[in-house]
C-alpha cells in the first residue's frame, strides 16, 4: 500500500533557474495559506508531504524547510530574532537564504560549516494568499478569467471557504472539473437545465491546461483547468452575469487536500438568477457553496481507490460524459511524479 512518506517529493537541495524538461508537481504554485496566517511567528506547512516553514520579516515572506540540519528539530517550534529564525533546540540561526549564521556553542570568529544551511523555497502573495513553488516553476500563479481581481474590475470577489478534505487533490479538482454529477449530488441546487444528458462538447488542451465550454439552455459553463489543480468555472447567462467559482486544490500530500474556493460576480445582485449559482447577496452565495461544498465533500472522501493508475484501461469511461476527465489524466500524467495523485 503506497503511503503518503511514499510519495513525499524531495525538493532540490538549491533554487533552480532555467527551463524544465519535464515538470514535476514541484515545480508549480500552490497556495500554503491565507495572507494573514503568515507573520512573525514562525508556522509549519506541509506541501506535497514536505514539511515546511513560513514567516514575515521586514514585509517579506519566507519559506523554508521545517528542519533544523544539527539534530533535525523543527525550525517552525523556534522564533525570530533579528530576522533570524533560531532553532529552539540548540540556538542555530538560519537566515532568509537558509544559510545558518549563528552556532552559539562555537567560540566567536568561528568558521560555520557550508552544509549548515536548510532548503528555501520561492514564495510570493497573491489574491490574498501566500503561494510556495518547491523548485523553479514552469508557470506563473493562475491568473483570475475576465481579470477579475483587478482593482478597476467590475467584479466582487469573495472568499466562500477553506476546508481540508480527506482526499486527494486530483480527485477533488476532477469533481470539480465534472457537471454530469450536477443532477444527483446537487439535485435542487446546481442541476442542469435540460436534465443529466450530456451533449458532445470539445475539450481543448491549452499551454496553462485544459479549457472548455457546456450550454445547458440557460448557462454557459467555461472552465479553465490550470495545471495541476487549479480550477476556474465561469457561468454566464443569457442577461451577461456572469459568476467564477475559483478552486484553488493545494495537495498536503497524497490523501489530503488543502481548498481555497473563491467566487467572483459582476451582475446586480437584484437580478442575478438563483439557484444556478448566481445569488442575490453574499451571504446566499457562500451559504449556497457550503452546501454544495458539503454534499461534493461526501462523494469525494469516499471514492475509492484514493488513486487509480495511469493506464486508462484501468477504469470505465464514457466518450462524451467523462471527456474532460480523460483529458484531466492525460495531463496529469505529462507531470513527473504525479501518479500518487491521479483521479
Amino acid at each position: 500500500m503506497t503511503t503518503a512518506a511514499d510519495t513525499k517529493v524531495e525538493p532540490d537541495a538549491e533554487l533552480r533557474v532555467g527551463p524544465v524538461a519535464t515538470p514535476s508537481l514541484a515545480n508549480y504554485w500552490y497556495p500554503i495559506g491565507l495572507a494573514s496566517d503568515v507573520d512573525e511567528q514562525p508556522r509549519r506547512f506541509t506541501l506535497l508531504g514536505e514539511d515546511l516553514v513560513a514567516f514575515r520579516h521586514g514585509g517579506e515572506i519566507s519559506a523554508m524547510r521545517d528542519l533544523c540540519v544539527h539534530r533535525g528539530t523543527r525550525l517552525s517550534l523556534g522564533y525570530l530574532a533579528d530576522g533570524r529564525i533560531v532553532c529552539p533546540y540548540h540556538g542555530w540561526e538560519y537566515d532568509c537564504s537558509g544559510a545558518c549564521v549563528h552556532i552559539p556553542s562555537l567560540p566567536p570568529g568561528s568558521a560555520i560549516p557550508k552544509k549548515a544551511r536548510t532548503d528555501v523555497y520561492r514564495t510570493e502573495e497573491k489574491y490574498g494568499l501566500v503561494w510556495v513553488a518547491l523548485a523553479d516553476p514552469v508557470a506563473p500563479i493562475p491568473p483570475w478569467p475576465d481579470d477579475a481581481w483587478a482593482e478597476d474590475s467590475p467584479f466582487t470577489v469573495l472568499l466562500a471557504w477553506r476546508q481540508r478534505w480527506q482526499a486527494n487533490a486530483g480527485r477533488v479538482t476532477e469533481n470539480a472539473m465534472d457537471f454530469s454529477h450536477f443532477n444527483f449530488v446537487h439535485r435542487g441546487l446546481t442541476e442542469l437545465e435540460d436534465g443529466p444528458i450530456i451533449k458532445p462538447h470539445d475539450v481543448e488542451v491549452t499551454e496553462y491546461g485544459l479549457h472548455y465550454s457546456y450550454y445547458d439552455s440557460a448557462i454557459t459553463r467555461e472552465y479553465m483547468v490550470y495545471a495541476p489543480f487549479t480550477l476556474h468555472d465561469r457561468k454566464e447567462d443569457a442577461n451577461g452575469n456572469v459568476s467564477i467559482l475559483t478552486g484553488f486544490h493545494t495537495p498536503i500530500d497524497a490523501f489530503t487536500t488543502d481548498i481555497f474556493s473563491f467566487t467572483a460576480r459582476n451582475h446586480d445582485k437584484a437580478t442575478a438568477l438563483e439557484n444556478r449559482g448566481l445569488q442575490q447577496d453574499e451571504s446566499q452565495v457562500i451559504s449556497l457553496s457550503e452546501r454544495v461544498a458539503a454534499q461534493d465533500r461526501m462523494i469525494v472522501e469516499s471514492q475509492r481507490p484514493e488513486m487509480i493508475p495511469l493506464d486508462l484501461r484501468d477504469e470505465l469511461h464514457l466518450k462524451v460524459p467523462d471527456a474532460s476527465g480523460i483529458a484531466y489524466r492525460k495531463l496529469l500524467a505529462s507531470i513527473a511524479g504525479s501518479t500518487p495523485f491521479m483521479p
